[in-house]
């Protein structure tokens, strides 16, 4: 578990400093964000799945990340919603992916 903040740490200083100047280094820095963020939602989906982590968690601390959390997800899926609506804007023909989202 000690490893996991400072390794995090990092990334969000990589992520900052992203300064993607093309149209492919775009696509690659949108990558590692979602790559990013992927590998921290199933953390915390282990994690919450651990009655030694929840036990360890107060209801006010997970409240707190509830709310915060939720904020988060909220904007994310709106700017998918977006990009959604973008791409099929475009006229995509791409046939439609397995579906694989949770919510």
């Amino acid at each position: 578990m000690s490893g996991w903040i400072p390794y995090v740490e990092g990334v969000i200083e990589a992520v900052k400093a992203l300064k993607p100047a093309d149209r492919m280094e775009v696509h690659v820095a949108l990558r590692q964000c979602l790559e990013a963020v992927g590998a921290s939602v199933l953390g915390w989906t282990s994690y919450l799945s651990r009655p030694e982590i929840l036990n360890m968690l107060t209801h006010d601390d997970l409240s707190a990340l509830f709310e915060r959390v939720r904020r988060v997800t909220v904007e994310f899926l709106e700017a998918d919603l977006a990009a959604t609506r973008l791409v099929e804007s475009k006229g995509s023909q791409l046939p439609e992916p397995a579906e694989v989202r949770v919510v």
